[in-house]
């Protein structure tokens, strides 16, 4: 038989059940704009009937109910959305870097405009076809010096302003991996909250959301995989989770990288190299494994921005090198380069045939500078000690900048082996006299938006500076003319002193100081045919340095010319940042696609939470209505029974 008061406790039980669901309510409608809630509710669950099965129970016609309870409080989340939600966001962070990196690059080139290189070089060009029509005009020569000048400080604005960009993305990047790993820690430690939570048969369900909201900031950076190891307690409860780096289709990369398994984490890094006037990322660490650009296949804004800012690929290309200032007197260098008794000290990285690796560091020589020394007798005292050193000497000229009497020459110096381990070490009195102290780097090939760029315009720059140099000193100035001699013709454009085989010329291009000095110096007239010699008002080789631009240079590529070479690293620029935009505004179409169909499931839906409200309003008003029934009933039994007679 049941208690009398039976009726008060179901009665109670109905109560606090419909306004455990009331709170939770008012506890959605609260958090209806929070980022990252997921709605809840409660899940309600009939109480024990009376009698339980059990061998002494009372014999009465069947089982009675005795009410209702809160079971648990449960968020609603579909956890294959939260799948497809972080995939679409790896790629849109991914996406969204190329296309900001490469939107910064089309505004530095300026193109098609009357202020870019193409419109500067046509400009240069036009006003040397007017100095051969008026080879003697000095007005026509200042202005040929004036659009040179342009046309080399538009190289150095271009190259300069994107090394500075390139140099932005490198804060940046460093910025990104350092809120992976915060990211990673705040995951962590609430992992480490829930698993002292769940064993107690709680559902931490806003800290769930939490860690839920710090995957998906973690998924723009780098594609994960997620999954969940149980930390006992109820069968919904999530346990503590496991994050993977991920491919590109979503699965864990191979071999397998962890971030963070359990309250065990990885941390992030990404080691850099500074080499050949460019900031190149060299290797990403997970923990304690490396990565090259190539195998690290996990998208999102870190793979974007280390594309965008240049990376080195495997292939070697470079030994470490340093370039020394002219010589003047290449047969005596002590005549007024360097001092006798001064000294150079090396040291570089050998190359070991068939070894693994292939390379070893070389050993410490230094060389004295004796009295009466060529230049060549110190390239081969350098070079003997190749060996032993891995350091190889050099002569090449120097460009632009001729004497009088000699070809002024450059030292240098460079490892035997090529490549991002190599390395190379200068000191000494002689070593500072030239220029060439200190510690360089060898590189492999370079890769990546800005550090194609970068090089392009290297490359472009060094082919125009050689060809037009060369057409130049071919040519006849006023002096050369004037004096009816034949003097060596100046270059008309010189590269800085640390440019060395067309690195770093883009940045160092100017006009050579000669033609700085004097217009006469410009090289208008031309040899006349078959007369050996040239004469004045003879404007033929102005002609043809207006042409250079147009002329194929093997160095660019097969029957490409410094315009069409430009023309096609300007195209491939604008074909890249259409797909760019194509792809990023496909992955943000997707992800909004997601998030909203993410949204219509765990959502605060305030239409939903009202029609609740009212229905529990409802629930609560009949629990307390059926109580007051209960009541009035005992209150007969007990009050208005047995007054019989009285």
């Amino acid at each position: 038989m049941s208690s009398t008061f039976n009726g008060l406790e179901v009665a109670k039980r109905a109560l606090f059940t419909q306004q455990s669901a009331l709170q939770t309510t008012g506890h959605n409608i609260s958090n209806a704009n929070t980022p990252g809630y997921s709605r809840q509710r409660v899940n309600f669950e009939q109480t024990a009937p009376f009698p339980p099965s059990s061998r002494n129970r009372p014999e009465i016609p069947g089982q009675v109910g005795s009410g209702v309870q809160a079971g648990s409080v449960q968020r609603v989340r579909e956890e294959f959305l939260d799948v497809q939600f972080r995939g679409e966001n790896s790629k849109q962070g991914y996406f969204d870097s190329l296309t900001n990196a490469i939107n910064k690059m089309e505004e530095i080139m300026n193109e098609p405009t009357e202020q870019g290189l193409s419109k500067t070089m046509d400009r240069f060009s036009n006003a040397l076809q007017d100095l051969s029509d008026n080879p003697q005009d000095a007005g026509a020569r200042s202005v040929v010096r004036q659009r040179g000048a342009s046309v080399a400080e538009t190289f150095n604005y271009i190259s300069n302003s994107l090394s500075t960009i390139q140099k932005d993305l490198k804060n940046e990047t460093n910025v990104t991996v350092k809120d992976i790993n915060s990211t990673l820690t705040q995951i962590k430690n609430l992992n480490k909250q829930i698993g002292e939570i769940e064993p107690n048969g709680y559902l931490p369900n806003d800290l769930y959301d939490e860690r839920d909201r710090l995957i998906d900031d973690l998924s723009n950076m780098v594609n994960v995989d997620v999954s969940y190891t149980s930390n006992g307690g109820k069968a919904m409860a999530q346990g503590q989770v496991s994050i993977q780096l991920a491919d590109e289709t979503g699965k864990p990369m191979s071999p397998q990288v962890s971030l963070l398994d359990g309250e065990n984490m990885n941390k992030v890094g990404v080691t850099y190299n500074e080499t050949m006037g460019q900031t190149l990322v060299d290797e990403i660490q997970v923990g304690g494994q490396s990565f090259s650009f190539d195998e690290f296949e996990s998208q999102g804004k870190l793979k974007g921005l280390v594309r965008s800012m240049g990376y080195m690929g495997d292939k070697p290309q470079v030994e470490a090198f340093s370039v020394s200032t002219s010589f003047s007197k290449v047969d005596d260098i002590t005549a007024s380069d360097l001092d006798a008794g001064s000294t150079i000290t090396i040291k570089g990285t050998s190359t070991v045939d068939d070894g693994d690796p292939p390379y070893e560091q070389g050993e410490t020589a230094t060389i004295t500078i004796e009295d009466g020394m060529s230049l060549q007798d110190l390239t081969d005292a350098i070079n003997n000690e190749t060996e032993n050193t891995g350091v190889v000497a050099e002569i090449v000229p120097a460009t632009g900048e001729p004497g009088a009497d000699v070809t002024p020459k450059r030292l240098v110096l460079k490892t035997e082996h090529v490549g991002k381990e190599a390395s190379l070490s200068v000191s000494g009195t002689a070593a500072k006299s030239l220029g060439i102290q200190g510690e360089t780097d060898g590189s492999n090939e370079a890769k990546g938006i800005y550090a194609d760029m970068l090089q392009n315009l290297d490359d472009m720059a060094f082919a125009f500076t050689e060809e037009f140099n060369r057409a130049h000193r071919e040519g006849y100035n006023l002096k050369n003319l004037e004096d009816n001699e034949n003097p060596k013709t100046p270059n008309f454009f010189t590269l800085g002193q640390g440019s060395y085989e067309g690195i770093g010329a883009a940045n160092s291009m100017s006009i050579s100081k000669e033609i700085q000095q004097s217009t006469d110096n410009i090289a208008a007239a031309q040899e006349a045919e078959g007369e050996g010699r040239a004469y004045i008002g003879n404007g033929d080789n102005a002609r043809d340095l207006a042409n250079v631009r147009n002329v194929s240079l093997e160095e660019l590529g097969k029957k490409t010319s410094v315009s069409s070479f430009y023309e096609s690293i300007i195209g491939d620029m604008g074909v890249q940042s259409q797909e760019f935009r194509r792809l990023e505004d496909n992955s943000s179409t997707l992800k909004q696609s997601v998030e909203e169909r993410r949204q219509s499931v765990s959502g605060v839906s305030l239409d939903e939470e009202m029609s609740n409200m009212i229905k529990f309003q409802h629930a609560y008003n009949a629990a307390a209505r059926n109580m007051t029934t209960v009541d009035e009933m005992l209150d007969k039994i007990i009050n208005g029974m047995g007054r019989v007679g009285r």
